[in-house]
């Protein structure tokens, strides 16, 4: 080799130990350089992340990792990664004010950003004990109106979930159970928020998944948040429901009843009693050829709503699907008498269920019953219609009392 050749190894080998040498001192600046860029121009893959500001190796930096690790742990022992999909950029990006957090939130897409501070080591209370406080705020998507009612809806649910979660304290002498005590509210209240925020965003099968997975941990904990889950799990049912039986052309029939009386039995499972629930599965009872299994449903809602409209609608029809015309007169007159604004049924609902049903069965009796509905709450020429078709085709002696008070109503018609 000649003494260039040696030179010039020697510097290359140089500039080689060198620039291996500057990547090891400042691998850090150099990851969170590319850290950085790559939250600032590529698409995230994340729908839920932090940016809290606390000082590095001081007591806030480890309460925050363990809260960090903790929230992956969880996330990942309730089998939600598929659902909540986590990121800590608390390094590289942090917001100011309100504005930056939504502006940043709508860029990338994201369901929910927790940010704002840690505060450092210097704090202390009662005996002269440190503690590190969590100040946080949340920023997350809500569907909105022109006057903003939903939104101060949500705020106002919100304000109260923080009124029970506020304990945000970590004590450095008693740091092991404060940390637990943070990381319940936080995890209970960063649930809470995304579950109501993909409501809103209409993806209920994910806020579902977020609320079961939510009341099954809280239910560990023994925890009496469950309250506030169980009332929007039962919202979710609700709606489920109420798609199934809208959207027919939505799921095909095996898969419409299946849903339908999974939802229906869900809801019950969290209340027992719930009217909507048991009307529900009384109906998909009846329309899956199970009319003994309605009846019976329909027995359990009179021992705990027989005053309900809807109740005195359902046993009247099962009496005229029977033949008990004089059981069913006694009801007729009940329900003539129910004053509007205490129905607790949709008519047009109930009034489209008989006439699809009287299209199946032939049973003249249905046009009876939609026709006393469509007079009360409907169409007053449906109703003529549909009595005068029930009178033309009835055979009077079957129900003389009920057949006579048509025959005198038409003529007012």
């Amino acid at each position: 080799m000649t003494f260039w050749e040696t030179v010039l190894a020697t510097v290359i080998a140089w500039v080689i130990i060198s620039l291996i040498t500057w990547i090891w001192v400042y691998r850090r600046e150099i990851f969170l350089f590319f850290k950085r860029y790559k939250l600032k121009y590529l698409p995230v893959t994340f729908n839920f992340a932090f940016s809290i500001e606390f000082q590095e190796w001081l007591n806030t930096w480890k309460y925050f990792n363990e809260l960090i690790k903790n929230f992956k742990k969880i996330i990942s022992d309730e089998s939600l990664s598929d659902v909540i999909k986590i990121n800590n950029f608390s390094d590289i990006y942090l917001f100011n004010n309100k504005e930056e957090a939504e502006i940043f939130k709508k860029k990338k897409d994201l369901d929910l950003i927790i940010w704002w501070d840690f505060s450092n080591d210097v704090l202390k209370e009662k005996w002269k004990w440190k503690l590190s406080k969590l100040d946080l705020k949340y920023t997350y998507w809500i569907l909105n109106d022109d006057k903003w009612n939903i939104w101060r809806l949500v705020q106002n649910d919100l304000s109260t979930k923080f009124a029970e979660k506020n304990y945000w304290t970590i004590y450095d002498e008693n740091s092991y159970n404060d940390i637990k005590i943070v990381w319940n509210n936080l995890w209970d209240m960063a649930l809470y928020i995304l579950s109501v925020s993909l409501k809103f965003q209409w993806n209920l099968l994910k806020s579902t998944e977020i609320l079961e997975k939510h009341l099954n941990n809280l239910l560990k904990r023994n925890d009496n948040f469950i309250r506030h889950i169980k009332f929007h799990l039962f919202n979710n049912y609700e709606l489920f429901i109420k798609d199934i039986l809208f959207n027919t052309n939505k799921y095909n029939k095996e898969k419409r009843y299946f849903l339908w009386k999974e939802y229906c039995n869900k809801i019950l499972n969290l209340f027992p009693d719930n009217f909507f629930a048991l009307t529900n599965l009384a109906y998909f009872e009846y329309n899956t050829w199970n009319k003994y299994k309605a009846k019976q449903l329909i027995e359990i809602i009179k021992d705990k709503y027989s005053k309900s409209p809807c109740y005195m609608v359902n046993i009247w029809f099962f009496y005229l699907l029977d033949n008990k015309y004089k059981e069913a007169y006694k009801w007729y007159n009940q329900i003539y008498n129910i004053k509007r604004e205490l129905i607790d049924f949709e008519p047009i609902d109930v009034i489209s269920f008989l006439s699809l049903e009287y299209e199946k069965i032939k049973n003249p009796w249905l046009l009876f019953a939609s026709w006393l509905l469509s007079h009360l709450y409907w169409d007053k020429s449906i109703a003529k219609k549909d009595l005068s078709n029930f009178i033309k085709i009835t055979d009077k002696e079957k129900a003389k009392l009920m057949y006579s008070k048509a025959e005198k109503i038409l003529q007012y018609l």
